[in-house]
């Protein structure tokens, strides 16, 4: 079938570009954190090898008329982890803190038996880990006068945070620490004396450009030509009437049209 002109650019770019939503249907996992410091990049190279390579792409901001639409196309040079990586913007989302249930119980002094409570639990590697965020004094087992714990198998236990004189259970602790996902950066604060993680907001995107999607060469016959509404199309050279609406004439019909309109919008602002 033969090539219908124009089309747009965008259908020789060699990588799809991606939503959070459209990688993690394709790869069956979400994106990493979006990394507000650096370029966004909607696309990866699939290839594996680790050497570097260098792509043709077309950079818009380098054309200032249709005609000089060359001046666009450049190199890009990349490392293999520059070219296999994505910083797609938007929202990470950190894996819910689950409170698994517990086969422990408690057995008072006259052998009644009450469930343990699941969410005062953690293991000594968490309490050790609160210990260390909160710059502590030590982690303490919790006890209970005259009560007896059952553990049934179960590996948590109840841990206490020691600092100074303040005791604070482990369990619930890790639970708020978690409450924005397991892993969601934050500080701990202490409004009352008492410890509580307040999580950071996180910068889902930036004023940053994207990088460069890799083009495949035009063919020889082909050009570029960019509409005034900055459309860049592929056009075969040489067809009648073929300016991609980037002609003098027509630029400066728009340039008359958008005055026109700026003149209406400015007496319906004054009543005049």
């Amino acid at each position: 079938m033969a090539q219908q002109y124009p089309y747009p650019l965008r259908q020789r770019e060699r990588f799809k570009r991606l939503t959070r939503t459209e990688w993690e249907v394709e790869h069956g996992e979400q994106p990493p954190l979006f990394d507000p410091t650096q370029k966004k990049k909607l696309w990866a190279d699939p290839t594996k090898d680790g050497g570097s390579r260098t792509y043709l792409a077309f950079d818009r901001r380098k054309v200032e008329k249709s005609e000089d639409w060359q001046k666009g196309m450049v190199q890009v040079r990349m490392n293999a982890a520059e070219a296999t990586a994505v910083n797609i913007p938007g929202a990470y989302v950190y894996p819910t803190y689950e409170v698994l249930p517990t086969p422990a119980v408690v057995r008072a002094p006259d052998g009644s038996v009450q469930p343990l409570n699941a969410g005062h639990l953690c293991s000594k590697e968490e309490a050790e880990l609160l210990r260390v965020e909160l710059s502590a004094d030590a982690i303490v087992r919790q006890g209970i006068n005259k009560f007896e714990f059952v553990w049934h198998g179960e590996a948590r236990r109840l841990w206490l945070i020691r600092k100074g004189d303040r005791l604070w259970n482990a369990g619930l602790l890790s639970r708020n620490r978690h409450r924005g996902g397991v892993g969601a950066p934050g500080l701990w604060a202490f409004p009352s004396g008492r410890p509580v993680f307040v999580n950071a907001k996180q910068v889902t995107n930036n004023d940053l450009d994207e990088v460069l999607v890799p083009i495949t060469p035009l063919a020889g016959d082909e050009e570029l030509r960019i509409s005034p509404f900055g459309d860049v199309m592929v056009w075969q050279k040489g067809t009648p009437g073929g300016d991609g609406g980037g002609s003098a004439v027509t630029l400066e019909y728009l340039k008359r049209i958008d005055s026109k309109l700026d003149q209406v919008l400015l007496g319906q602002m004054t009543g005049g």
